[in-house]
């Protein structure tokens, strides 16, 4: 994975007020954090850098980061991971990022998205694409972390799926989900309908609430 470079602005102002005027300025508010950092780093980055940053992939895609951040005249540099990003519910705008300070030479346990490929052969016959897990946790040297994990579900028929530990990964990644963890399966449309009745309706999260998280 190549180092992208992007410039951030340390800053001082903190509290709900704070962030909300930032965002109004077209900034998005966010904290570097890291084990080896004596305090935890507060920024704010140009809303439409950040977006022709993650635009170019997928929203959720890890890039290894080079956050140039400026302090006045003073400027230092930390290689990060996007830990976090929230999102505002209404607008789908970025509302706060959480970056994760690493060093290259040290491995690092993140989350890395799963992207389906292809269309299932079930789903012609009528099943129905139930997704497990979207997300797998690895551990591996920041430069050797994937920005995503294809897997492929074109030979998928009704009543197959596929588990984390049928997954092909590089020896340099260590893979901490469990193996047997369902990634995708492919159902008839009575069992996806009685799994769909027993489920409960997930919490909902307003825009004032992810604003109080994001400070």
């Amino acid at each position: 994975m190549d180092i992208v470079e992007i410039k951030v602005k340390k800053r001082e102002k903190f509290g709900k007020e704070s962030a909300k005027k930032y965002r109004r300025q077209e900034l998005i508010p966010g904290v570097i954090y890291g084990i080896h950092l004596n305090e935890n780093i507060h920024v704010v980055v140009e809303k439409k850098r950040f977006w022709n940053l993650i635009r170019k992939g997928h929203s959720e895609e890890q890039h290894v980061l080079k956050l140039i951040i400026e302090n006045g005249n003073e400027t230092i540099t930390e290689n990060a991971l996007i830990q976090d990003i929230q999102f505002d519910p209404i607008t789908d705008e970025p509302i706060h990022i959480d970056f994760h300070s690493v060093k290259l030479d040290e491995v690092v346990d993140v989350y890395i998205p799963i992207v389906l490929k292809g269309e299932a052969k079930g789903i012609k016959q009528g099943g129905i694409l139930q997704h497990g897990t979207q997300e797998i946790l690895i551990r591996a040297l920041p430069l050797d972390v994937p920005p995503h994990i294809e897997v492929d579900i074109s030979n998928l028929e009704i009543g197959n799926s596929i588990n984390v530990g049928e997954l092909n990964f590089p020896d340099n990644i260590k893979v901490l989900t469990p193996l047997d963890e369902v990634v995708v399966s492919i159902v008839t449309p009575q069992r996806y309908t009685e799994e769909v009745e027993i489920t409960e309706a997930p919490e909902v999260t307003t825009t004032e609430d992810r604003e109080s998280q994001a400070i």
